[in-house]
């Protein structure tokens, strides 16, 4: 909650002590640590473990603490997920960092990045947005094409098959379409097209991916009832 050590639950929103004078963009919430960009660009993160980007995987941040590996690069969106992290500046260059198994950091790679790592197999890429998943990443280009990567066993990239990927692949499913916003859960992924259509792809249980059944879906489908 970025409170302290010894504040372990706050009943009511209360304004995090530290950061009074920063005015604030944008706040993403992961299993263990939350991430906060200031207008300036320079992020903020706090909770435990390496997706904090301090370079120390044992790290314990009861307070938010400027991401120092990223003060000189304006960052414009942030994403927190199950243990990792991902961040694109203004110039639409992806950073990631934390916990790697599945390849969810993108760096054809499953080990732990610590401090923050430009994601190469999307170099070229002008990145206007991301979102980190439980163990899977999604990035979103300026012209709307969707890429995905990490943990794939429930079909969750969109790529047909259960397959995890250590770097970025652009989702074939979608490439019809100019792509507006994509959003990645647990183990599911949505995306939004430019003519307001929701698409939906990954792990059907409980419903989520709002196909009137429960089955897993390995590809992007179109959510009929929207």
């Amino acid at each position: 909650l970025g409170h302290g050590e010894e504040v372990w639950a706050v009943p009511l929103p209360t304004p995090v002590p530290g950061l009074e004078s920063v005015r604030f963009r944008s706040v993403s919430l992961g299993d263990y640590h939350s991430l906060a960009v200031g207008e300036s660009g320079c992020v903020f993160s706090w909770g435990c473990g390496e997706q904090l980007g301090h370079g120390d995987p044992e790290a314990l941040r009861p307070t938010p603490r400027a991401v120092e590996s990223l003060r000189g690069v304006r960052v414009g969106a942030i994403s927190a997920g199950g243990r990792h992290s991902l961040a694109v500046d203004e110039e639409g260059v992806v950073f990631s960092f934390g916990h790697g198994v599945s390849g969810r950091l993108g760096h054809n790679s499953e080990e732990p990045v610590a401090l923050p790592r430009a994601v190469e197999g999307l170099s070229g890429v002008r990145v206007r947005a991301v979102s980190a998943g439980g163990a899977h990443s999604l990035a979103l280009s300026d012209t709307g094409v969707a890429y995905s990567f990490g943990d794939g066993a429930c079909g969750q990239l969109g790529h047909g098959e259960r397959t995890s990927l250590l770097a970025p692949r652009a989702i074939e499913g979608l490439k019809r379409m100019r792509v507006l916003e994509v959003s990645a859960g647990g183990r599911h992924s949505l995306a939004l097209s430019d003519e307001g259509v929701v698409f939906s792809f990954g792990r059907g249980v409980g419903g989520r991916l709002g196909h009137g059944e429960e089955e897993h879906q390995l590809a992007p489908r179109k959510v009929a009832a929207l």
